[in-house]
């Protein structure tokens, strides 16, 4: 969303639920975010720094029982067909890969 939309459409949309096939944004990742982001920042170093191993390894959990694949998420595309994916190559190769 950074590189497609301009700031203040961004942080309209950072405010507001949001889901479509391709972002899962409401009350509850909201909170997720925050609290991870308060639980880093009290963690501050002496000097002021951050060790920011632990925002590699940051998910969801909410999201955790979502499939996603091809950076889509299939629950909400099942719903939306018409949706149209931002990398629709992309999806379908990684949709045929994973196929059992």
């Amino acid at each position: 969303m950074l590189k497609d939309q301009s700031p203040k459409d961004l942080l309209s949309k950072l405010n507001t639920n949001l889901e479509n096939p391709e972002i899962i944004w409401n009350s509850s990742t909201r909170a997720e975010l925050l609290k991870f982001v308060d639980q880093q920042c009290a963690s501050q170093g002496p000097d002021g720094s951050y060790d920011l191993k632990d925002s590699h390894s940051f998910a969801y959990e909410i999201l955790s029982k979502e499939v996603f694949v091809g950076h889509v998420y299939l629950r909400v595309y099942n719903h939306q067909p018409d949706y149209e994916v931002s990398e629709p190559e992309a999806f379908s190769v990684a949709l045929v890969e994973s196929l059992p």
